[in-house]
């Protein structure tokens, strides 16, 4: 099957030469956008880079008494996590504190591209963290069950619900996702779309991924078919990019 979706320049059941696909959609935006792909391991220092990097994009500019803004250029951190528990709750409240205030945060697990077409010629630097777990709570809206009231703490329940209008949205469920050549007609789509927006955007989009792919094979088929749709992901975002990194043990390597 070979009809457009209209808006995505992105051709169902196929994903072409992502560069090539993406070309009508950065000529026809305010400004060709840069996109910027991070990958490492975790605790590899990747995040830290992506903010250092994101303010030397945008660097603060003189203060309101010598004339300026303070807060300097316009940043947006848009996290796919969510606080649904105290462990969690914990890592988003330090993330906070070393980003400091001159940032705006947006909370999207799953609709990120149509946040950042919402949202775009607002912010000179947007920072996607993290791509990897968007890729988990895609997989993880095909395949729950409705909530049930009162089964979950609040955030729990408002993401499920997100989740379950995503899943009824898409028409598509886990099984499907994951069937021989799934993430092709599935998954693959989303990636691409969301390619395309980043590069479309007229912002200055960094990317931060995981590379879950360096470690032991995991012990169960879910497991090792997220390792594999991430990976995917990883391949996809690193080819558009127009520049990449690969972080370690805080030092970071440019492949591109």
């Amino acid at each position: 099957m070979n009809t457009k979706r209209q808006g995505s320049g992105v051709r169902e059941g196929t994903v072409p030469d992502l560069r090539t696909e993406c070309n009508e959609v950065v000529e026809s935006g305010p400004s060709p956008a840069k996109l910027i792909f991070i990958t490492g391991g975790a605790r590899s220092g990747k995040s830290a880079f992506a903010l250092k990097m994101a303010n030397s994009i945008t660097p603060p500019q003189s203060p309101p008494w010598q004339g300026g803004d303070e807060r300097g250029g316009r940043k947006c951190y848009l996290a796919t996590a969510q606080a649904l528990d105290s462990e969690m709750g914990e890592r988003i409240a330090k993330h906070k504190a070393e980003r400091g205030n001159d940032w705006e945060c947006i909370e999207e697990p799953l609709q990120v591209a149509e946040k950042i077409e919402e949202v775009k010629d607002r912010y000179d630097v947007i920072m996607f963290d993290c791509l990897t777990l968007w890729v988990s709570n895609l997989m993880h809206a095909r395949s729950i069950p409705p909530p049930l009231e009162g089964e979950a703490c609040p955030e729990s329940r408002s993401f499920l619900r997100q989740a379950q209008d995503e899943r009824h949205r898409r028409g598509q469920g886990l099984e499907e996702v994951l069937a021989p050549g799934g993430c092709e007609g599935g998954l693959r789509e989303e990636f691409a779309s969301l390619i395309c927006t980043c590069k479309g955007s007229g912002s200055t989009v960094i990317v931060v991924s995981n590379e879950v792919g360096l470690g032991i094979v995991p012990d169960n088929q879910l497991a090792r078919e997220f390792r594999d749709i991430a990976g995917t992901a990883n391949q996809l975002f690193a080819k558009a990019a127009d520049e990449a990194y690969f972080v370690v043990s805080g030092i970071p390597m440019r492949l591109k």
